[in-house]
């Protein structure tokens, strides 16, 4: 037993002795916590996905796609059935032609305003469901009798939809809700008494509101696209309007800077003028002087012949 020991003990004390021995330990310990952690990787990421019972669960994974995926959704009217819906009163179009705007006015207390959405009913004028209009997140539920009970969500990146004339409302403040996903029912309004059932539907960006046929059958990203666009568009045409002004202003300033200039030649111009006509008054009055003097000395001269004679 004592021997076999000793030969055990020899043959680690030989090993210790191999330069080899410790960088192969390190290695093989490495490659045992990487696969480690891998292993781990993968099975936490198994549970994060899927429940006890298989199903899908929320991560932000899942949540960085619901939001791309939702500036890639369409923008539809607010109605399960577009066939059966009917615009009859439209956006207000500053640049449309005077019938088009004509139509697009309300009138309330005798007084009219420019329509800032789409007032949508049905051919038989009767109530309907209103639904979203894109997926978003309620900003606000409000009764009012004014507007007929008023209903916004939020879609993100400054974009809103704004329901009003609506009754029997189904959602609050806070709710997610999907497009497509009933809000209530088509009512009336104060405001718009002459439209009867109806509901009111806008879109706002940033809080401007935009035409929403613009922009119906159309991707979240577009109307993003187009009114960042637009607003390059009016920046570029500001500054440029500022370059205008400031270069009519440093030609104005010039413009005024000649003219005084041209005024203190003139008046130099004057001045000279005046000094020469001084020295020319001054010189034909020394000849009239010469002259006087002359005369006197030959009056002088006569005297004394007169007076020899």
């Amino acid at each position: 037993m004592r021997e076999e020991k000793n030969r055990t003990s020899q043959k680690i004390g030989n090993m210790k002795k191999k330069r080899w021995l410790y960088p192969a330990l390190y290695l093989v310990l490495a490659a045992i916590a990487v696969s480690g952690i891998l292993w781990y990787n993968a099975t936490g990421n198994d549970v994060a996905e899927q429940g006890p019972n298989g199903e899908e669960l929320a991560g932000q994974g899942n949540e960085e796609a619901v939001e791309v995926n939702a500036s890639f959704e369409t923008l539809s009217l607010p109605v399960l059935e577009a066939d059966a819906a009917e615009i009859f009163q439209g956006f207000y179009d500053p640049t449309a032609d005077a019938a088009d705007q004509e139509a697009a006015l309300v009138v309330f207390e005798q007084q009219y305003h420019q329509n800032q959405g789409l007032n949508i009913k049905n051919a038989e004028g009767t109530s309907f469901e209103v639904v979203a209009a894109l997926s978003g997140t309620v900003a606000a539920v409000q009764e009012d009798a004014l507007l007929g009970n008023v209903i916004e969500i939020d879609h993100g990146n400054g974009v809103m939809t704004h329901y009003s004339s609506v009754t029997n409302m189904e959602v609050a403040a806070g709710d997610m809700v999907k497009k497509g996903q009933p809000l209530g029912s088509a009512g009336t309004s104060q405001f718009n008494q002459e439209a009867g059932t109806h509901v009111h539907f806008e879109v706002r960006h940033n809080g401007e509101a935009i035409n929403p046929e613009t922009y119906l059958n159309q991707p979240l990203a577009a109307l993003l696209e187009a009114r960042a666009a637009e607003e390059k568009a009016e920046k570029d045409a500001a500054e440029n309007t500022d370059d205008n002004a400031a270069g009519e202003t440093s030609e104005e300033t010039d413009a005024h800077t000649g003219a005084d200039t041209n005024t203190d030649s003139d008046a130099d111009a004057a001045d000279d003028t005046e000094a020469e006509a001084g020295d020319d008054t001054d010189a034909n009055a020394d000849d009239n002087n010469a002259d006087a003097e002359a005369d006197d000395q030959a009056d002088e001269n006569a005297t004394e012949s007169d007076d020899q004679n």
